[in-house]
């Protein structure tokens, strides 16, 4: 009896939807919110101060001078005093899984 309702309880946790917890159980309170992300497909060097590529543009426009180290990150991410992030999409990853910045209400820009 015991192995049926462990078997039972087991098979509602794993095929429960995934909107079966409520958000705010899973949003870290001391994370900060962020609100517009530029993601950038490539860049030919440098971030900044060579021969610019598709991300450069932004970081040298945007004024995203703040560097952020994202654990497994190849690089950094970006951010300017206004809270707009940039980074490279080989960093996407690293960046959604880092607990110290919330998404729930970004705007995602793909270049």
């Amino acid at each position: 009896m015991r192995s049926a309702a462990l078997t039972a309880l087991v098979c509602c946790l794993a095929f429960a939807p995934c909107g079966a917890l409520p958000a705010s159980s899973l949003v870290n309170t001391l994370a900060t919110p962020v609100r517009v992300v530029v993601v950038a497909n490539f860049e030919n060097g440098a971030d900044a101060g060579d021969k610019p590529g598709e991300y450069q543009f932004w970081v040298e426009r945007e004024h995203l001078d703040e560097t952020l180290k994202v654990r497994g990150a190849k690089g950094v991410v970006r951010r300017n005093k206004q809270g707009l992030y940039g980074l490279l999409l080989e960093n996407l990853t690293p960046f959604l899984l880092d607990p110290r910045f919330e998404f729930d209400k970004t705007y995602w820009l793909f270049t």
